[in-house]
């Protein structure tokens, strides 16, 4: 019993049942709030940003304002979708190892609490976004049906859960050029799409790997759909997917960007594109071997030497424009 009152704790007794374990509901602090928001996930809305720069649009003032708003948005429509996360995941959270210290599944906050704080950030985020752009406001709308069906429907459908993280990735995209105003490429939506349904299957791979090491492990992985006989299969599709990832990035920079005249010297690109292959085999390395402990994105913001090759990837496309 997490946080319950005097009246359930009675109603439990009278029924006889024993009770392996009961904890009194704490006080929430601030650090709960921003760990139930995921404040720190708001990073992976920097992709929002990456058509602002390619589009070469970051000395627009008005694209900036635009790209800034939507960055917050996205971040207040993704916190209401981690809550609403966290509340449908109550009970498995509760039997987890790390997940059980939550600050809903230990009774920190109280669900309906939490539940009616997740609808005020998602209006938010689309009444701020609605001020700047309407198109953008269109696939935000998506990207919220989509994370909201992963969370209680597809999480726990194999192949067809990192599809649908791999789309949503894009879709961060997608509306960082609505907000931008820059054009569309397509190789560039592609290849999105590819590489982060490779990080994504990254994921899901170390956590086939765990478990499988884990004394007396069974087949099955409970919540996920997959099993520990999975990860051959899982390996070669997402090593496999991340190589045409970095094939469709090639052909992006020789049939897209050099067509448009944008960079003076864009063959300081193919840079970019040695440095994306070598930063995603990488964290294949670290994923086949367990050592990948967070989502590919967040592990990125932390670690030196992914920070070091995105600092190396600017200096490359700056000379690009020169």
């Amino acid at each position: 019993m997490v946080g319950v009152s005097r009246s359930t704790r009675d109603a439990f007794a009278r029924l006889g049942c024993p009770v392996e374990y009961e904890t009194s509901r704490e006080p929430a602090r601030l650090r709960d709030w921003l760990k139930l928001l995921r404040v720190h996930q708001w990073s992976k809305n920097i992709l929002l940003v990456v058509p602002l720069i390619l589009g070469q649009a970051f000395f627009q003032y008005h694209a900036l304002l635009a790209v800034a708003v939507g960055f917050v948005a996205m971040g207040l429509v993704a916190s209401g979708t981690y809550v609403v996360n966290d509340i449908s995941d109550i009970v498995a959270d509760r039997l987890h190892q790390t997940k059980k210290m939550r600050p809903i599944a230990r009774g920190a906050i109280d669900a309906g609490q939490a539940f009616c704080v997740a609808l005020v950030l998602i209006l938010a985020g689309f009444v701020i976004m609605g001020t700047k752009s309407l198109p953008a406001t269109g696939w935000l709308l998506a990207y919220l049906v989509g994370t909201l069906s992963y969370s209680l429907f597809f999480k726990s459908l194999p192949m067809i859960d990192v599809f649908i993280l791999g789309g949503l990735y894009t879709l961060r995209v997608v509306i960082g050029i609505c907000l931008a105003g820059t054009q569309l490429s397509h190789w560039l939506l592609m290849f999105c799409f590819f590489f982060f349904f490779a990080l994504s299957m990254a994921k899901r791979h170390v956590e086939i790997t765990k478990a499988a090491a884990r004394p007396g492990a069974g087949v099955e992985i409970k919540g996920r759909g997959y099993r520990t006989t999975d990860a051959p299969l899982t390996l070669a599709m997402g090593v496999s997917t991340n190589l045409v990832a970095v094939l469709i990035l090639s052909l992006y920079v020789a049939s897209d960007i050099y067509p448009r005249l944008l960079y003076k010297d864009p063959q300081w690109l193919w840079g970019t594109v040695i440095l994306v292959m070598m930063w995603s085999s990488r964290i294949w390395l670290l994923s086949h071997r367990g050592e990948l402990d967070d989502d590919p994105v967040s592990f990125a913001i932390r670690d030196r030497l992914s920070l070091l090759m995105g600092l190396v990837t600017c200096l490359f496309f700056v000379l690009s424009m020169r």
